[in-house]
């Protein structure tokens, strides 16, 4: 580095040292935006890692059919008028029979807002009661922590047999063997078969807060309050000729006509991921736009504290011109002060990010991600606020008079 140019650093460096506190509040937009750019890009990274671990291990070879749509709005609902048949246990059978490249086919509900007892202590009534069958763990990737599965016979006698998620046993069997025991689900009771492993959090919502009961059993009790869901696994390979065998035979029987739109959705584990990314973009340009603002805002202030700078330091100026200083040495001296100003607030608001990055991969089950673009793209989008916002002060104070510049008190 030439010396000129270290030597034009180190005075802006000792220039805005010598007011921190005005250097400080004059980064501080640039500070806040830096910081939502990286902690929501180290968010959305972590989360896009998480979500593809979560599929990963459900497989890719899973699809689901159900009567609501993924994106669900109730203006959307009234607009399209969508008043879609509920899926029926019948219609996993003929599933099951007429699309040979389904490997197996689940029929499940869910019920969320149940109180679950055993003796003296209760859990808050916001226990999701899962009704399904033999396959649900299949299909879902839920592994037992000890006793078995959901079976056959569970679900053809209508048995009151219920697995528990690791949430449960905590709260209702602290140093007790739930294996036998028999517990009440909004007073309908209920012997423990099995339990399953945690399984953590997901999007914020606790997966161990559950049981898991036969959808036969299920329908006894809650049957009316929730529609029936199918999830099916295809032959290896077959993916695809399983999802169109299925919608053959769902539209047979459901009566859908010839060139008319199915009236029931199938959703792949792709079409999930793609959901959540269009989700993750939303958010993602929602914070970009907030941190244009602030960053623009932060520029501003550069601007501004570099014009007070100037007119602060303009007997300083003439001296400097008086003694052979060129007009691009002013330029170059107060550019590298406005950079190094802009650096400032963008290199704490990068580590604020990575802090924010690494705080929430701590507290939650989202890996810690900081990736290494957003860094990368922040400090040099600082690098170009102070140039872009440095230009005019620099200009102003190398076009200073030096006989009047001198005069300046």
């Amino acid at each position: 580095m030439p010396l000129g140019i270290r030597e034009t650093g180190r005075l802006a460096t000792f220039s805005i040292l010598a007011n921190p506190l005005r250097s400080f509040l004059t980064s501080l937009g640039i500070i806040i935006g830096v910081l939502a750019v990286v902690g929501m890009s180290s968010l959305i990274e972590g989360l896009d890692r998480y979500v593809s671990a979560v599929f990963s291990q459900v497989g890719s070879d899973n699809f689901y059919i159900q009567t609501n749509p993924v994106v669900d709005t109730w203006i959307l609902d009234r607009f399209l008028r969508r008043d879609w048949e509920d899926l029926t246990l019948e219609d996993k059978r003929a599933v099951e029979k007429h699309a040979p490249s389904v490997l197996f086919v689940s029929a499940y509900t869910v019920h969320l807002g149940a109180e679950v007892r055993y003796r003296g202590e209760k859990t808050n009534p916001n226990v999701l009661i899962n009704g399904a069958d033999q396959y649900w763990h299949r299909l879902q990737g839920f592994d037992l922590d000890s006793g078995r599965f959901l079976s056959l016979i569970d679900e053809t006698n209508r048995r009151n047999v219920v697995i528990l998620g690791a949430d449960i046993v905590e709260k209702l069997f602290e140093n007790v063997d739930p294996l036998g025991r028999e517990i009440r689900i909004d007073g309908h009771r209920y012997r423990v078969v099995g339990t399953l492993e945690r399984q953590g959090g997901f999007l914020g919502f606790s997966q161990d807060n559950m049981v898991l009961i036969p959808i036969s059993s299920f329908r006894k009790y809650w049957g009316r309050r929730s529609r029936i869901a199918l999830s099916a696994m295809a032959r290896p390979g077959q993916v695809q000729l399983a999802i169109d065998e299925t919608i053959a035979v769902l539209r047979k029987r459901r009566g859908v006509p010839p060139g008319r739109p199915n009236n029931f959705e199938v959703i792949t584990s792709d079409l999930i991921q793609q959901v959540v990314v269009l989700i993750m973009l939303g958010v993602s340009l929602t914070m970009v736009s907030i941190a244009s603002i602030s960053l623009l805002v932060g520029g501003i202030g550069i601007m501004n504290i570099m014009l007070v700078s100037v007119t602060e330091r303009t007997r300083e100026i003439g001296i400097r011109k008086a003694v052979g200083a060129r007009r691009r040495d002013i330029i170059t001296q107060f550019l590298v002060e406005a950079v190094v100003l802009s650096g400032i607030g963008g290199a704490i608001g990068a580590l604020l990010g990575v802090g924010l990055g690494l705080f929430v991969g701590f507290v939650t089950p989202l890996p810690a991600a900081v990736p290494l673009w957003a860094l990368l793209a922040a400090l040099l989008v600082c690098s170009g606020i102070g140039i872009g916002f440095g230009v005019y002060p620099a200009m102003k104070a190398a076009r200073l008079d030096p006989v009047e510049a001198l005069r300046y008190e």
